[in-house]
């Protein structure tokens, strides 16, 4: 049915929460600070919502990245300057890669069938950076960023360069498979492709998923 597969990256492939918590108590550290588990669920929550912003073209990713220092900085009363913290955590970041058990093995039995691309919002030095520090960037026909594209998932204006570009031009061959519902599969169902949600925890949608899976590994079973 599909020749090609989009794949997302973070918690798709590679655990961002993982990356994240390490990057963060890296970064405070290296401004002197003591990291809790307590700061990095605040910073964990400033971020997400940031990024649900940008989604919607509410505040750009060059504003965001520096803006969660900020409010971190306002929540805790740390006195740092927000855009070196943020200089100092995305070094870290480019760092921190950790694959989800199984996403590799399974990236590379889908790809003897499938084209295989990965979309992904992430800021495009560290993403770069994860995918080839993970082994995972040569598994790809190409890396779609949104810093490159101009736009982000899940906007039609980021899937137009994306379907222009990938050697598949029937739409019902597409498959994107990721674990955000408001960028992955939104950004399919709203630009008329089959989406596979990467939903390791059992949450529930009244979005018209078609496939939904714990985690990359189980398409092998239901796409070979």
């Amino acid at each position: 049915m599909y020749t090609t597969l989009l794949f997302d990256v973070d918690d798709t492939l590679l655990d961002f929460g993982k990356t994240e918590y390490y990057a963060l108590n890296e970064t405070l550290k290296q401004l002197g600070l003591i990291c809790t588990d307590e700061i990095v669920k605040t910073y964990n929550g400033i971020n997400v919502k940031l990024w649900e912003k940008y989604q919607k073209g509410e505040i750009t990713k060059k504003r965001l990245v520096v803006k969660r220092f900020e409010l971190l900085a306002e929540r805790y009363g740390f006195d740092f300057d927000a855009c070196m913290a943020n200089e100092i955590f995305i070094s870290n970041t480019s760092r921190g890669f950790f694959e989800i058990d199984g996403a590799k093995d399974a990236l590379i039995k889908l790809k003897e069938k499938y084209d295989v691309y990965a979309v992904t919002n992430a800021l495009l030095k560290v993403s770069t950076a994860r995918l080839k520090g993970s082994g995972f960037y040569d598994l790809f026909l190409k890396v779609f960023n949104s810093d490159q594209i101009g736009a982000s998932k899940p906007n039609k204006e980021f899937f137009d360069v994306v379907f222009r570009e990938i050697n598949e031009k029937d739409k019902s061959k597409i498959l994107i498979v990721g674990d955000s519902l408001s960028s992955d599969i939104l950004g399919g169902i709203n630009n008329g492709i089959d989406t596979a949600w990467v939903n390791p925890n059992g949450k529930t949608t009244d979005l018209p998923v078609t496939i939904t899976v714990k985690s990359v590994s189980e398409l092998i079973n239901i796409l070979l």
